[in-house]
């Protein structure tokens, strides 16, 4: 059991509330001496300064935003990139089983199941591609590759009742977390695909399928349909990362625009004011958040007991 001092602690709060009062009673008193203003009310009276602080965040927010943007479209542009990769892989495999699909298999099961193999570990390989540190298919898990072992050895599908087929995503290490990012003050972007989506789910089992029929000479059909619906699924994913990334490059060439709009903004307020003056109001309005930050801190602390120490 540990015991804190609790009248420690709350010097501690009332000497941080002492602090930022007097700074911001210094930064008013600087103002004041610039005959701009004489009090906190009159720094909120200034329609000049509201203005100037706003355009302040709205540059700040500006900023964030196109750095969003440009995260945004690196990031699509990486993932376009691997998905076209992962369709020409899933396209190759059902042209090899469309193939047999009128040909004998006998003399062929070897060369098939190493076609099948070496698709398998490009899949792997272009799914747990590193892009700038991260790996964009594993969900909220950017720090792990998405597909482990068992996406090259074991089936991701089983039978079950009336010999249907029930798939899985055993191959899969991530989460079902979808990548999102804030492009505007009420505007997320969600582009994440996950490894384990349905789509690459149908297309792995069509893979393991096809080997299967190498095997026992049956399920070849299905092989197929699955293989199928997963390169018609890939095509909408594909459409929907470049969509994601035709947003970003448009916000991302009118970002100058508008940065150039609130900078001139803010020229217009500067030239009628001294820049020492405009930086003390920005230091004020730091200073008094600061100050109510401590205050709530302080009034938390009073309200704690014992047993918050325990």
């Amino acid at each position: 059991m540990t015991s804190i001092n609790t009248s420690l602690l709350y010097q501690k709060g009332f000497d941080n509330i002492s602090r930022s009062y007097a700074e911001a009673t210094r930064v008013t008193n600087l103002l004041a001496q610039e005959n701009r203003v004489n009090s906190f009310d009159d720094i909120h009276a200034k329609d000049d300064a509201k203005q100037f602080l706003s355009l302040n965040t709205a540059l700040q927010m500006e900023d964030q935003f196109s750095r969003n943007m440009q995260t945004l479209q690196d990031r699509t542009n990486s993932m376009q990139s691997l998905l076209l990769n992962l369709y020409t892989i899933f396209e190759n495999i059902y042209s090899v089983c469309s193939m047999y699909t009128h040909l004998p298999v006998e003399d062929n099961k070897a060369s098939i199941i190493q076609i099948c193999n070496n698709a398998l570990y490009q899949i792997r390989n272009t799914f747990n591609n590193n892009i700038g540190g991260l790996y964009l298919f594993s969900g909220s898990k950017t720090n792990i590759p998405p597909i482990n072992e068992h996406v090259l050895n074991n089936r991701n599908y089983r039978y079950v009742a009336g010999n249907d087929l029930k798939l899985d995503d055993s191959y899969y290490s991530g989460d079902d977390y979808k990548l999102s990012i804030q492009i505007a003050p009420y505007h997320i972007v969600e582009y994440g695909i996950t490894a384990n989506d349905l789509t690459f789910q149908k297309g792995l089992a069509g893979i393991h399928l096809f080997k299967e029929y190498t095997e026992n000479n049956t399920r070849l059909p299905v092989a197929k349909q699955y293989l199928y619906e997963s390169l018609n699924d890939l095509q909408r994913l594909i459409q929907n990362t470049r969509h994601s990334y035709s947003i970003a490059s448009d916000y991302l060439e009118n970002s100058q625009e508008i940065r150039n709009h609130v900078i001139s903004s803010k020229d217009l307020i500067e030239s009628n004011y001294d820049l020492d003056t405009l930086s003390l109001l920005s230091r004020f309005k730091n200073e008094e958040v600061l100050l109510k930050t401590s205050e709530s801190i302080f009034m938390q602390m009073i309200d704690l007991n014992v047993l918050n120490y325990i």
